[in-house]
């Protein structure tokens, strides 16, 4: 399928790579410099003819010095280039102005990516790995040493199934966005050498290394913290990074030393403790915007994931964006606990602003036989969360958390109730306080807090500043990911 009009190609079949031909000729007669938006590159070999594929190659080499792709997408490049070696070379010497997906990378793709004559920005790869290779060998799993041609320009680097061995000198200064998923081993210190001016970093692992089936870290992982810790110290670290999301397991397990601005965790498996988020928690200095997602099991632990939050206390502000993930498998009287839990636990925090979210998307079993316990069961959890005053919620937290001046507390994904957003208020001043304690407020369909008109002339409130403290709400959802949160509370 192709699109013209926005100069967009994505081939897959025999007539797309004809009408890409066809079009390429006629756009670059005598000599005119032809720019193509979006390559996208992913046919079977068993389905398509020698010939037309030779049209192609040839037609790229041609046009080498007339043709630029801005974004270039190779699906299942190993195995194309397996039945066509000559177009590992055509594509390395491809003008590519900005950005590079690529998938199914061993070792023909990875010859490309190191002989490659552009500058990338932006490179999302997926690895085939060579777990085996020994320190000097060909490193086709290694993105630090395959993208060494573009050191000086790229920015932005998602990639799956990275090995790095420790042992290279490419170093990438304008690097500032760095993805990783699905390794075995992360050296950190591999990492902040070759991206000394890295700001975002975000490690998605889950792999069996960390024995997921037991409650305990395995040996393997906790001497690689150990590791990492140590060289970190000797070969390099980052002193600063703007935000950092990963399951605190593998936060754990990278062992920073580093100052972390905001820090977004993901702490759901029987191996996160209290103890691990204390630990990770110094391990980044402390960071004043933490962002927890974790669920009622890990709240309800003898010693709660959120007891090392009562340590914090910090000078400036202190936020934290709490989402707890309710499972179909507990009861009313479970979920009751848990919130009295975060109530107790967060009572002796230093919080200026709390993001409260109840995720009750997975409340009804996917799958599998529900027997008659089970119904009454989740009959009485469902109708708990359907009639939850989520108001008397919102007001409980601020009597027990004395410190706060900002508070969220949202009710998501129930089967039958409408989502619930009681929006960011202020809390500044006795007065504000009073106002939301004592005054009589409905709750509208979209979430916002619908106060009397007489009340708000008799305080001297006007609805502008509800309204843009909602806004101020969803650019913070909006700038997770880019800049952590926007909104900078009020002392």
């Amino acid at each position: 399928m192709t699109r013209k009009d926005k100069n967009e190609w994505k081939l897959r079949t025999e007539d797309d790579i004809q009408a890409f031909v066809d079009f390429v000729t006629s756009s670059t007669t005598n000599g005119a410099f032809l720019h193509i938006y979006h390559l996208d590159i992913g046919f079977d070999p068993d389905t398509i003819l020698i010939l037309v594929v030779t049209q192609l190659e040839k037609l790229l080499i041609a046009n080498a010095n007339t043709l630029s792709v801005k974004h270039l997408s190779l699906e299942d490049a190993e195995t194309m280039f397996g039945e066509w070696p000559k177009l590992v070379d055509v594509f390395a010497g491809l003008t590519i102005t900005d950005r590079l997906s690529i998938k199914g990378v061993g070792k023909r793709a990875a010859t490309m990516l190191v002989n490659m004559k552009s500058q990338l920005k932006v490179v999302n790869m997926e690895l085939e790995g060579d777990k085996w290779a020994a320190p000097g060998d060909f490193q086709s799993s290694n993105p630090i040493a395959l993208l060494r041609a573009s050191q000086a320009t790229l920015q932005d680097l998602t990639v799956y199934g990275a090995s790095t061995y420790g042992d290279g000198d490419e170093v990438y200064p304008a690097t500032r966005s760095l993805e990783v998923s699905s390794v075995d081993k992360m050296y950190t210190s591999d990492y902040a050498r070759a991206f000394p001016g890295l700001e975002y970093l975000i490690v998605f692992n889950g792999t069996a290394f960390y024995n997921e089936d037991s409650s305990m870290l395995s040996e393997g992982a906790v001497k690689l913290r150990r590791e990492n810790r140590e060289n970190q110290l000797e070969y390099g670290r980052w002193d600063y990074l703007r935000f950092v999301t990963a399951s605190l397991v593998d936060v754990y397990v990278l062992g920073l030393r580093t100052r972390v601005k905001t820090l977004k965790l993901l702490a759901v498996s029987k191996k996160c403790t209290a103890d691990m988020l204390s630990t990770v928690l110094q391990d980044t200095s402390r960071p004043s915007k933490l962002d927890l997602t974790t669920n009622g099991s890990r709240i309800r632990d003898e010693r709660s994931i959120l007891a090392p939050l009562r340590q914090r206390r910090c000078a400036k502000e202190t936020l934290l964006k709490l989402g707890i993930v309710f499972e179909h498998d507990e009861s009313a009287y479970a979920v009751h606990l848990t919130l009295d839990r975060v109530k107790h636990e967060l009572k002796d925090a230093s919080l200026f602003t709390l993001d409260l979210t109840l995720d009750c998307r997975n409340l009804h079993p996917k799958t599998g036989t529900i027997t008659p316990q089970d119904k009454r069961r989740l009959h009485e959890l469902h109708s708990y969360f359907a009639e939850l005053d989520v108001r008397r919620l919102l007001t409980e937290l601020i009597l027990a958390v004395r410190t706060l001046r900002k508070v969220t507390v949202q009710l998501l994904g129930h089967p039958t109730r409408e989502d619930v957003v009681r929006p960011r208020l202020d809390y500044t001043t006795p007065d504000n306080l009073w106002r939301v304690l004592c005054s009589s407020c409905e709750f509208d369909s979209r979430g916002d807090w619908l106060e009397e008109e007489e009340q708000d002339s008799d305080q001297g409130h006007s609805d502008d500043g509800d309204e843009d403290e909602d806004e101020d709400s969803v650019m913070d959802d909006e700038d997770d990911l880019s800049d952590g949160y926007q909104t900078e509370c009020e002392v």
